[in-house]
């Protein structure tokens, strides 16, 4: 038996101004699946990810998580099915804490101490974030939020269990993750 994709995207198109800044764009993963969207500024990037998210509305096409189509949908509703945008790493919280920027993408989540668990297997993958994680509004903190959120460019992070936050998502860098 032939399982469907976790995400497909068929025939999306996007406009600004009247242009088409994605056209006809056209992709399916599957559980495990990674990929990267590459393309120099202007390609539609940054457009394409706005649109999975639910922030930018397409002209026309689909998109589908688990079968259900998102077009239509909330940017809250579609980070509640387990898909989410991981915006680009200069858009952390600077008034907030280390800790604080790591809660605020689970904050959809009631398993206060399984989010305590995965804010400490990250703290143990990456020491020197542990030496920050009480300190807010220097830029030595932010610095570190970002060099640990990724690269310079959005990415997403797909859970099918629904559970996605932060501290999953924090070892996507700049590349799709589809995780079972």
């Amino acid at each position: 038996m032939i399982e469907a994709p976790v995400l497909a995207v068929d025939g999306l198109t996007v406009y600004f101004n009247g242009a088409p800044a994605i056209d006809t764009v056209s992709f399916a993963l599957n559980s495990g699946d990674r990929v990267a969207i590459i393309g120099p500024n202007g390609a539609g990037k940054s457009t394409l990810m706005l649109t999975l998210s639910g922030i930018l509305k397409p002209q026309r096409g689909s998109v589908k998580f688990e079968g259900e189509e998102l077009i239509g949908k909330t940017p809250a509703d579609i980070v509640s099915r387990g898909m989410a945008l991981v915006p680009e790493n200069r858009l952390v919280f600077p008034a907030l804490t280390v800790r604080e920027n790591l809660m605020a993408g689970a904050y959809r989540r009631k398993d206060r101490a399984a989010i305590a668990g995965d804010i400490e297997h990250q703290l143990d993958r990456f020491p020197r974030l542990r030496v920050w994680i009480g300190r807010a509004g220097t830029d030595a903190a932010r610095q570190v939020l970002e060099r640990f959120a990724g690269s310079a460019a959005p990415a997403f992070a797909v859970s099918g269990a629904g559970d996605l936050d932060q501290t999953s998502a924090i070892t996507c860098r700049a590349a799709g993750r589809v995780a079972d």
